[in-house]
């Protein structure tokens, strides 16, 4: 099935269960780049506004645009910042000049061995010890409630893989700064493509690669493209800043009830998005092997030049700080170790747990904010 169709297929599903809440002229938007059926709009964005509208008696009521009917990737923010939509989900490592620091929060993923602590342990970070972090956004005119965590990413080709040297020259879809190394490092050749061409650009040979979790595999119908999944290492897990960016007039312009719901249940659109992701992960990888995809365990070689890569990742970030003009990124990437270490025994103890992931982050982060 191609990409269009697939989510033309699902944009109507969507609709159908009513997840993007009834149209109205003065309704609330809400523009994401990812399908209907993905975590953060099925399980996050979508029962988040539909509790908000009915917690206000219907005064709040929203639509969500999905596969960048109204913005992709790279607008998000400007369509947010311009009043083309009220909100969306802003991806700060596409947007680095007017967002480097939040970018700069994306680059520790490396860090991130449990999607869970560094969704959590990014937002603690983003809220409540990054005040210029906060400040990047005001100064786009948005304010953001904060993020979630992709689950960890692996590489998936179109070619069948067995060493490090099979790397050699293959088009690595990497639209951030650590996949582009990483592909460089694997004499691979980074390309960039949207995420709504992401799948046309394996079909057609434009990339032989993408970077991405095991659920891509059947949310964007890849195991019929993809012939090897590497699973000998992973590369990391990405937490965002920006799930739900607000314009401030559009922020201003809510009751104070519509208000005061979106923030005592973000923890909750956050828990179902990454508890829902990890719990995906595993079927995903099945199915796919099932239906002839190769789990792909890479020679030594392999693993050996990825563990000097990660090894390596903190001075390439003191570098990355450095080009954008940004002063010694250690503090703050020494801050988000601690908290992350911190989430991690959180998590250790609360589990999969969704009631009690968001009742923890609500107590450790969200109860502290004041918007």
């Amino acid at each position: 099935m191609k990409a269009k169709q697939m989510f033309a297929i699902g944009a109507a599903s969507f609709a159908a269960a009513a997840l993007a809440v009834s149209v109205h002229a003065a309704e609330f938007t809400y523009s994401t780049w990812v399908p209907p059926s993905d975590a953060t709009v099925a399980e996050s964005m979508g029962p988040l506004f539909k509790k908000v509208e009915e917690e206000t008696g219907g005064k709040f009521k929203a639509r969500i645009f999905t596969v960048g009917q109204m913005l992709d990737q790279r607008a998000t923010l400007g369509g947010i910042r311009d009043g083309a939509v009220d909100s969306g989900f802003v991806l700060a490592g596409i947007t680095p000049k007017e967002l480097p620091v939040n970018a700069l929060l994306g680059e520790f993923q490396s860090v991130n061995l449990n999607p869970l602590a560094a969704a959590a342990a990014n937002n603690e970070v983003f809220l409540l010890h990054c005040p210029e972090c906060i400040a990047e956004y005001k100064n786009n005119k948005t304010l953001s409630l904060g993020g979630h965590s992709i689950s960890l990413f692996y590489l998936m080709c179109t070619k069948d893989l067995n060493t490090a040297d099979d790397l050699k020259g293959l088009r690595i879809r990497a639209p951030l700064r650590m996949q582009r190394d990483a592909a460089i490092t694997f004499g691979g050749t980074p390309v960039m493509t949207s995420f709504p061409e992401m799948v046309p650009a394996l079909q057609r040979g434009q990339a032989d690669c993408t970077i991405g979790n095991k659920i891509w595999l059947t949310t964007f119908g890849l195991n019929d493209i993809i012939k090897t999944v590497v699973t000998s290492r992973y590369w990391g897990s990405l937490p965002t800043t920006g799930l739900f960016v607000i314009n401030t007039k559009s922020w201003d312009g809510l009751g104070a009830d519509a208000k005061k719901s979106l923030i005592r249940h973000f923890p909750e659109a956050v828990a179902n998005t990454v508890i829902t992701y990890f719990g995906q992960d595993g079927p995903a990888l099945e199915l796919a092997v099932k239906k002839g995809v190769k789990d792909g365990k890479l020679d030594a070689k392999f693993t050996a030049m990825w563990d000097k890569f990660i090894a390596d990742e903190p001075e390439r970030i003191k570098d990355v700080a450095k080009q954008r003009g940004m002063s010694d990124p250690t503090p703050l990437f020494d801050t988000y170790k601690k908290v992350y270490k911190k989430w991690e025994g959180i998590v250790a103890n609360v589990g999969m747990d969704r009631q009690k992931f968001a009742q923890a982050m609500w107590d450790e982060i969200y109860s502290k904010v004041t918007y």
